[in-house]
């Protein structure tokens, strides 16, 4: 087994993050889809939380993500937004299902260690709800990206137990996995729906070489309203340059790259992948492989990622 990184015996308490993270604000689980993607508009995010059927306005059972909604509405295309509500939906059932990064919440108190979170972020789970049975400090959701991005500012928190500068085609466990793609001919919401089927944060858009010419992730539609549901019908690569008034080149790595630089491109860019190319220099390389966060993850808990 995998040595395990000192960031395991953590605390939630020692990574001091509450004062920075914004209050947890959700809705009840008789909100409307119009109502679901207002509320994500207003708070320019990819993900709503959803209270608990119990009616106890702290107990959050569920996260429903854009892309959820996009999902399913592409199978129900004539769904009433201001009328369906996010319980009736049937894809949308909170707590039932466990492939997609919606329902179930991950929660843990102040006081706990991070380990059992960490294996879980491995295996899928996107954020974890962070509470005080003491009520003495306020709740906050925590990410994969917060656990990333600390241990890249904390790298003692992650050696000597994991060798940062080992290339990562050997500190991961599986570099090589399938890389799941869009097509330049398909529509960005052709592509949001593939990202969602196949339980990923992006996919590399690509040429009818296989060349990487674009990017699409769940950050492309943060603060998509019910407005912006008609922009999703073009092509991808319109709906990008649209959105972005160029389209931005793809964040690529080598198999050589380090376990530290991948870290560090990841919170450097923001971004929850890097692609993996035989030649980073290359202008549309062709992607052999990803990494991705829960990799990273992983390989500080000794988990293949999912």
């Amino acid at each position: 087994m995998s040595p395990l990184a000192p960031i395991c015996r953590l605390t939630f308490a020692n990574l001091h993050l509450e004062d920075s993270k914004p209050p947890v604000t959700s809705l009840g689980p008789e909100a409307s889809i119009a109502q679901a993607l207002t509320f994500m508009q207003s708070n320019s995010s990819t993900s709503v939380p959803i209270r608990s059927r119990s009616g106890v306005v702290s107990s959050i059972s569920a996260v429903v993500g854009v892309l959820d909604i996009i999902g399913y509405l592409s199978h129900h295309p004539d769904t009433d937004l201001e009328s369906t509500t996010i319980e009736t939906c049937e894809s949308l059932q909170l707590g039932d299902d466990d492939q997609t990064e919606s329902y179930r919440i991950w929660e843990k108190d102040f006081l706990d260690t991070l380990e059992s979170t960490l294996v879980a972020f491995a295996r899928g789970t996107h954020r974890a709800l962070v509470t005080d049975v003491l009520e003495k400090r306020k709740s906050y959701l925590l990410t994969q990206s917060d656990v990333v991005r600390y241990a890249a500012s904390h790298p003692e928190s992650v050696s000597p137990g994991i060798d940062l500068d080992l290339p990562i085609s050997v500190s991961l466990l599986k570099v090589n996995k399938t890389v799941h793609v869009a097509t330049e001919d398909v529509t960005a919401k052709q592509a949001l729906v593939r990202m969602r089927t196949k339980g990923v944060g992006a996919l590399p858009v690509v040429d009818d070489q296989g060349r990487i010419v674009a990017n699409i992730s769940a950050s492309d539609i943060r603060g998509l309203g019910k407005t912006g549901l008609a922009d999703l019908d073009v092509p991808v690569l319109d709906f990008l340059q649209k959105k972005t008034r160029s389209l931005v080149k793809p964040i690529v790595c080598a198999p050589t790259a380090t376990l530290k630089e991948v870290m560090d491109l990841l919170v450097k860019h923001h971004i929850h992948q890097l692609w993996v190319v035989e030649d980073a220099s290359a202008l549309k390389p062709k992607p052999i492989g990803v990494v991705s966060r829960s990799d990273v993850i992983g390989a500080f808990v000794g988990v293949e990622a999912r």
